[in-house]
C-alpha cells in the first residue's frame, strides 16, 4: 500500500517537473471554525512561520472574519520534514497549500506527505484533493470517510485507517 503511495508520488513530481508546477492541496467549502481547527493542529504538530506585511508575525490568537480581510499579502509556511508547504491566506471558504513536489525525496518524506495530508482530512472531516497546478481535475482524493482515492478511474488504494496505522507519524 505504501509502496503504491510511493508510485502514485513519482507520477505527480514526473507531471510537474515537466512544467516546474507546485502541488496545489485544496480543502473546499471550509469556515472559520475549520481554519481554526487547521490553525490549531499546525501550531501543535509542526514549526511554522506566519508571514504578514512581509515579515515574521506571531498568528492571531483567535480566527474570525477580520483574519480573511487584509491588502497585505499573508502566509504560512509548514514545515515538515525536509519539505515545506505554503498556505496563503486568502478566504475563510478554502484552505489551500502548495509544496513543490520535487522537494519530497523518498520513501519516509512521500509517507510524511500522504500522513499529513490523511490527519488533516480526519481532523477537518473534509476531502482533501490533490492536483498539479494549472491542471483542471483532482488526481487524488483523501475523504474522511476514510478512503483514498485515485479520481478518473474510482480506484480506492486504502482505507485512511489502515493508511494510518502502516508506521507512526
Amino acid at each position: 500500500m505504501i509502496n503504491d503511495l510511493n508510485i502514485l508520488w513519482q507520477a505527480l513530481v514526473k507531471e510537474a517537473s515537466l512544467d516546474g508546477l507546485v502541488c496545489n492541496i485544496s480543502i473546499l467549502d471550509t469556515n472559520i471554525h475549520d481554519w481554526s481547527n487547521f490553525l490549531d493542529y499546525v501550531q501543535t504538530n509542526f514549526p511554522y512561520k506566519y508571514i504578514s506585511k512581509g515579515s515574521q508575525d506571531e498568528l492571531p490568537k483567535k480566527i474570525d472574519d477580520s483574519f480573511f480581510h487584509y491588502e497585505e499579502l499573508r502566509f504560512l509556511e509548514l514545515h515538515i520534514g525536509n519539505f515545506s508547504f505554503e498556505c496563503f491566506i486568502l478566504t475563510s471558504e478554502e484552505i489551500e497549500l502548495t509544496v513543490v513536489p520535487s522537494m519530497i525525496v523518498g520513501l519516509s518524506q512521500v509517507e510524511l506527505f500522504f500522513r499529513f495530508i490523511a490527519n488533516i482530512s480526519l481532523q477537518l472531516k473534509k476531502e482533501v484533493k490533490i492536483s498539479i497546478e494549472g491542471y483542471s481535475y483532482w488526481l487524488i482524493i483523501f475523504s474522511f470517510a476514510r478512503k483514498i482515492f485515485l479520481t478518473g478511474n474510482g480506484i480506492e488504494i486504502c482505507s485512511l485507517d489502515e493508511f494510518l496505522k502502516s508506521s507512526k507519524f
